[in-house]
């Protein structure tokens, strides 16, 4: 009996991520396909390659020729090319959600900055600019260069207009860009120009490329796109094409995840130098046996004055920001460590497990062990991909 033979796919990636790779791989192993990823590392194009299907990030055009002359069924998850079905990221929302993100910062300033004239800066800055102005706001946009569209970037040209653009806005200012590589050339240029991020100027990055997100002078929060669900996604549709499904003629569109806070956003914007030095301590040292007292002490005005000031730039009291502050801190140990909650209670400088579960229960209005149990859960639900059934044919 001759062995049942397995469907051959092509990954054909002009701009090759890991996560990528993983996204379809897991759909391969789950359906036993065979993958073909002589292009990963190479971008050299396979020659005389035989096979049943092609999942592609297609960005040269001699990519897009070779794939043709396959006459296979193809998905595309670059949006390049629109002759083949598409599979994309839904860029529009993470520039919405990089917008909010800001917003619940207090941010009043807005920039967006253009590198590249991509379609990529176009859908991202549509969605940032679209719900910073549904909250009353304005975004001003700078571009490096308008001349071309999708140009090579100029690492030292756009680090000097980065550092003379952000050395002129208004602080604290919030700027977004199209990916983590050309924030991580933006952020170099605020350090070079002596700006303190994310104090003065806060920078959220696309992509969340640990490796580049993790080593920058500050390091860089950045939205999650979920390359993984996205080429997961792709794999999926490509199957559908090869039991006999008709292509789409609509792109699909994957939505991003949730911002991975890091050092570049992690403040509160204000423009009061008193508020400034109190938020610092509190974010500084919220391990710390601080109390309202001591943080009043730290400037020289009155606490009245300060009271005033601190709520209307912050949007609530001080022992409330401080308190804030102390359960964040708490969630995130919560979620990313196994740390008991007694240990995390007093790394988060509450006074007693009591006073901390008290805390807790109120603001989140469930305990901290449930809190972490939730967490979870969700995570193992994500875990589990949807199946193609479930999906919209």
């Amino acid at each position: 009996m001759l062995p049942v033979k397995r469907i051959s796919v092509l990954m054909a990636l002009d701009w090759y991520d890991s996560e990528l790779h993983r996204g379809i791989a897991a759909y391969a192993r789950e359906r036993d396909w065979v993958l073909n990823t002589h292009m990963a590392r190479t971008h050299q194009i396979p020659e005389g390659w035989e096979g049943d299907g092609v999942i592609g990030l297609m960005e040269r055009p001699t990519t897009r020729s070779f794939v043709r002359s396959l006459r296979l069924p193809t998905v595309d998850m670059g949006g390049h090319f629109s002759e083949f079905p598409q599979v994309l990221s839904d860029n529009h929302r993470a520039g919405a959600i990089g917008a909010a993100h800001f917003l619940e910062r207090n941010h009043k300033h807005f920039a967006f900055f253009f590198i590249q004239n991509s379609r990529l800066e176009q859908e991202v800055s549509a969605g940032f600019i679209q719900t910073v102005e549904a909250a009353g706001r304005t975004c001003h946009l700078y571009h490096w260069n308008q001349a071309q569209s999708e140009h090579e970037v100029n690492y030292r040209s756009v680090h000097n207009w980065a550092k003379t653009t952000l050395s002129s806005l208004p602080r604290p200012v919030a700027v977004m860009c199209q990916n983590d590589d050309t924030m991580a050339i933006i952020l170099n240029a605020a350090v070079d120009a002596g700006l303190h991020v994310p104090e003065e100027v806060a920078l959220l990055g696309l992509g969340n490329m640990t490796l580049t997100c993790e080593f920058l002078p500050v390091t860089l929060s950045s939205i999650d796109a979920d390359l993984t669900g996205h080429s997961y996604r792709a794999a999926q549709e490509l199957d559908r094409l090869l039991q006999g499904g008709a292509p789409r003629v609509t792109p699909i569109r994957v939505p991003p995840k949730a911002v991975v806070l890091r050092e570049s956003t992690n403040f509160l914007a204000v423009s009061d130098p008193h508020v400034l030095i109190v938020l610092r301590k509190i974010w500084d040292n919220y391990a710390e046996p601080l109390c309202v007292e001591k943080l009043v002490s730290s400037v020289p005005i009155s606490r009245s004055s300060l009271y005033k000031l601190f709520i209307q730039q912050v949007g609530r009291p001080i022992a409330r920001e401080l308190m804030r502050v102390r359960l964040d801190h708490a969630k995130s140990l919560l979620t990313t460590t196994e740390k008991s909650v007694g240990k995390i209670a007093r790394e988060c400088g509450f006074s007693s497990l009591i006073t901390f579960s008290r805390a807790f229960s109120e603001n989140l209005k469930m305990s901290a062990s449930e809190f972490r149990a939730a967490h979870h859960a969700q995570e193992e639900d994500e875990l589990v991909p949807p199946i193609a059934a479930d999906l919209p044919v």
